[in-house]
């Protein structure tokens, strides 16, 4: 007789994709199964091309990364949240809920909506410049 099958869950460590942008800033959304907190954690990534063309695969990109936390309002304590809404056209209470929402695409987008007020480097000081190479090997999905 066999040994004894293992049936407990498996966690994929590779990346559950819930939102990639097809245009050439790409905006990725993504879930990992982080291992220590046994939870998954989202994850955002903007790609923001400074150089080069797309075509020939030349370009360059600044490579943004934030987690998506579950109180955006509480994680960009600095935002003025009157600007975002009418930079938006939504309420500030529409935005409130949306910074707790318990989707997790919904939260990121607000993110997304502040750095497109603000500029990226308020959400990630410190963006790596990476070839179009790079981020075609991490997302598949971008290797043209």
């Amino acid at each position: 007789m066999a040994g004894k099958q293992d049936w407990s869950p498996r966690k994929s460590k590779d990346p559950l994709i819930l939102l990639a942008t097809g245009d050439e800033d790409p905006f990725i959304v993504y879930q990992i199964y982080d291992e220590k907190s046994l939870a998954y954690r989202t994850l955002g990534e903007y790609w923001q091309k400074v150089s080069g063309d797309w075509d020939d695969k030349t370009a360059k990109f600044h490579w943004y990364r934030f987690e998506v936390e579950p109180d955006v309002a509480r994680d960009l304590d600095w935002v003025d949240w009157k600007e975002i809404a009418s930079f938006t056209g939504q309420s500030i209470q529409e935005l409130m809920t949306q910074a707790k929402s318990k989707d997790p695409l919904a939260r990121a987008w607000l993110y997304n909506s502040v750095a497109s007020y603000h500029g990226w480097d308020n959400i990630d000081s410190y963006p790596e410049e990476e070839p179009q190479a790079f981020l075609a090997k991490r997302w598949r999905h971008y290797s043209g």
